[in-house]
């Protein structure tokens, strides 16, 4: 024990014999962990889901996407900025944010850490006239990219490219050359999901099937069967049965939230009216031992972008100094350069004294230099495509699921709207939130 006490103190002093310039937070070497538990962040990825979800049509957004973006420009927030987002995302430092945020791009980054198809980008563009400490630009170098945003087409171009590089081509024209006008910096997340599953359905199962929109209307749709083993519960609280599909490797799974069939018109909007509670039950599932069950659920391909809704969405959730036009990032901007280019404490200029440092008072643009208060947009974009494809066909459903079901066989039918979750089982990060109503007309 006294030998480890030596070591521990030896390794202190020679750490405090070392100056390393810190850019980002206190501690930028602080070391990042091979896991985190997401648990604590669940509530304001389900409430950034509830407000932002749109009362019709199909829907789908990567809360987790946006919440990483938020923590990256958490990063670069000062004064009032910073103090709405500390509050909102919730309260840490910038030491637990920038921790949090680089074992976050680790996660699902590395082969096999998500045996399905995940793709995403999630950057911080910035107008390339603002001058970024140039530690940041090289400590974030993969989330922070400069462009020209006084010309817009060219910038958009630029932006869309990055996506498209970052999500294997699966993620196009994410961001229009009006979404650049009048900003100065726009938080770009696109996301890409693939189903892959564990046990795969065949693709001679798939047949056109009836999927009830309204409780006198239907339309015709590609519907999928499997009979396999899942994890599979019902929710008086809710009304829902909900159950969980598997992807390959078992690191991620689908959960659908299937509404008792009482008044299709009102049974979704019970559901998602309940988020909360709903995501317990979603994690409820997941310990439950499988049991034999026959699916059938539509194949579809779904994609949504939010602008607009999304700033509103996230005033609503008091982070509204980012989305003003004095959007305080001095803690990646250099305030030392003027207009003009010019060098020296904006500070120092602007208020005819001062130290030239960060103010953390709660002011906006008050005492931030102009190089610092920006005009800030957000955009996200997310594609879900589910299909019956896995890589495993020797695991595939039974040939005929309709003539195999037994007395014992659980029915999950998907054949009125519902919503689903897809979740990384190791750490609870909700990759994925949607709704299906149907299928789109014409």
């Amino acid at each position: 024990m006294r030998t480890l006490e030596l070591i521990a103190v030896l390794a202190l002093r020679a750490g405090m014999s070392v100056v390393h310039p810190q850019c980002i937070s206190s501690n930028d070497s602080y070391p990042v962990p091979t896991f985190i538990d997401l648990d604590k962040y669940l509530s304001f990825n389900v409430k950034l889901f509830a407000e932002v979800l749109p009362e019709e049509g199909n829907f789908v957004f990567s809360p987790y996407t946006v919440w990483r973006n938020l923590l990256l420009i958490y990063l670069g927030s000062e004064g009032r900025t910073l103090k709405e987002l500390e509050s909102a995302l919730p309260s840490f430092s910038k030491v637990e944010a920038l921790t949090v945020f680089r074992a976050t791009a680790m996660m699902y980054q590395v082969p096999g850490a998500l045996e399905a198809h995940f793709t995403t980008s999630n950057r911080l563009y910035l107008d390339e006239d603002l001058h970024i400490r140039d530690c940041v630009l090289d400590f974030l170098k993969e989330s922070i990219m400069q462009v020209e945003f006084d010309k817009p087409h060219i910038a958009a171009k630029h932006i869309n490219s990055a996506i498209e590089e970052d999500t294997e081509g699966k993620v196009r024209e994410t961001v229009l050359t009006d979404d650049l006008h009048d900003n100065q910096a726009v938080l770009v997340t696109a996301a890409y999901f693939k189903s892959v599953w564990e046990q795969p359905f065949l693709r001679e199962n798939t047949a056109l099937g009836k999927f009830f929109t309204k409780n006198d209307a239907y339309l015709t749709v590609n519907m999928m069967h499997h009979v396999g083993h899942f994890r599979k519960t019902h929710s008086q609280s809710l009304a829902a049965s909900i159950l969980e599909l598997p992807f390959l490797g078992d690191t991620a799974s689908m959960f659908i939230v299937l509404p008792d069939k009482k008044d299709i018109d009102n049974d979704l909007y019970y559901v998602l009216q309940n988020l909360e509670p709903l995501t317990k039950s979603v994690f409820f599932v997941a310990a439950k031992p499988r049991t034999r069950v026959s699916v059938t659920m539509p194949k579809f391909t779904m994609e949504s972008t939010v602008m607009e809704r999304l700033k509103k969405t996230l005033g609503r959730l008091k982070i509204e100094d980012l989305f003003s036009k004095n959007a305080n990032l001095s803690a990646f901007i250099d305030e030392d350069f003027g207009e003009d280019g010019e060098t020296g404490p904006k500070y120092e200029k602007e208020k005819g004294g001062g130290t030239g440092e960060a103010r953390r008072d709660g002011g906006s643009a008050a005492g931030v230099g102009k190089s610092a208060a920006v005009r800030v947009n957000a955009i996200e974009k997310a594609v879900v495509e589910v299909d019956e494809q896995g890589l495993s066909p020797d695991r595939g459903g039974d040939p005929n699921p309709a003539l195999r079901v037994i007395h014992h066989t659980r029915l999950f039918e998907c054949v009125r709207p519902f919503a689903y979750f897809i979740v990384g089982n190791r750490n609870k990060a909700i990759l994925f939130m949607g709704v299906y109503r149907g299928p789109m007309e014409g």
